[in-house]
């Protein structure tokens, strides 16, 4: 279960406030009583050698030792996980990745930890912490005015979300009747649960390798998705299809469907096949396979978490109907909302 974006926005505005604060009111309110109470010589020190301060207060109390070992420690853990993570980054940002689950190389890694770390050890030897801070300040600076841009950029999207959300829980049109639905409820007749229930239970603990993936999507998932170009593009629009070969490192391509709405945000519609990671608990993983596919629905804003796999011609239609219908609803509701100025991302 996920974490409310509310609660989540709260907690990371409250947490690092509230140990700064107690941080600054702690060890901020300890030194000035040393100050007022004859610490002259602490003062002083604290000032020309500020990377001695800390260490100077620490020495007024009991246990400097394990206290002074304990501040060395999670400062040097501080350093090191940042580093690492700037390593990391770095050596993303220079190295050509195989696909999205690969990292640069360890040894790319390791020149990138080298450097930050003679870069910190320079910038210490050459004006002690004056020296370190000037240089966040200089890099933070900057980034202080993109965080403007961000912030708006997060309440665009966060104006969209709720358009998206509104529109998706609105109904959508009822199913067709058929003859297996004599009363026109719009509802699966009981029969057919109770033949379909072991259909449901093999698609359950079905986990496709590369072969059945493939297959599902050339005879289920792309003439579904063609089916309904050829019939939107009988009523006017301007619909494109595409079977796109697979990206670097990638063994499957995917599915792309795209209605051309004008002006207003165009309706986009993807099936990507998702490898995962096998179930210990499952028969794929005892016998060595390691990975399984998803063939999830991937809209503009992102993966909608469903799975396609053992679907019929038919479902997927439906499912694909469904969205679209959303994303009508949603253009509906955008259009008719007050300044309703969000910018939207092409397509």
């Amino acid at each position: 279960m996920g974490v409310p974006f509310a609660s989540s926005c709260w907690a990371r505005l409250i947490i690092p406030f509230t140990f700064t604060l107690l941080w600054l009111s702690v060890f901020g309110n300890s030194a000035l009583y040393e100050i007022i109470h004859g610490g002259a010589a602490f003062a002083e020190e604290a000032m020309v050698h500020p990377e001695r301060g800390f260490y100077s207060l620490l020495a007024q109390y009991p246990a400097f030792t394990f206290s002074a070992s304990v501040a060395t420690i999670t400062g040097l853990l501080f350093y090191v996980t940042s580093a690492d993570s700037g390593a990391l980054v770095l050596g993303n940002f220079t190295s050509q990745l195989k696909d999205i689950n690969s990292d640069a190389p360890g040894w790319l890694r390791v020149f990138w930890s080298v450097a930050i770390g003679l870069l910190t050890l320079g910038m210490l030897m050459t004006n002690g912490i004056s020296a370190l801070q000037n240089t966040t300040v200089i890099m933070g600076l900057p980034f202080s005015f993109v965080i403007f841009f961000v912030m708006a950029g997060l309440y665009k999207s966060l104006k969209v979300e709720d358009y998206r959300r509104e529109s998706a829980n609105r109904d959508t049109a009822p199913r067709p009747l058929g003859p297996e639905d004599p009363a026109g409820c719009g509802q699966r007749p009981q029969l057919q649960d109770r033949l379909s229930w072991k259909k449901r239970l093999s698609r359950l603990m079905n986990y496709p390798g590369t072969r059945y993936t493939k297959q599902m999507m050339e005879t289920v998932c792309y003439p579904a998705m063609e089916e309904v170009a050829q019939e939107l593009r009988l009523r006017g629009a301007y619909v494109e299809l595409k079977n796109l070969p697979p990206e670097e490192g990638q063994q499957l391509g995917h599915l792309d469907l795209l209605v051309h709405m004008g002006e207003e945000q165009n309706f986009v519609y993807q099936i990507w096949p998702q490898q995962y990671s096998v179930p210990g608990f499952t028969y794929r993983a005892r016998s060595g396979k390691s990975t399984y596919y998803r063939l999830e629905t991937f809209l503009l804003e992102g993966s909608q978490g469903n799975d396609l796999m053992d679907y019929s011609k038919e479902q997927v239609i439906t499912d694909i109907l469904d969205q679209y219908e959303r994303h009508l609803n949603f253009i509906h509701l955008h259009r008719e909302a007050p300044g309703h100025s969000v910018m939207f991302p092409d397509a």
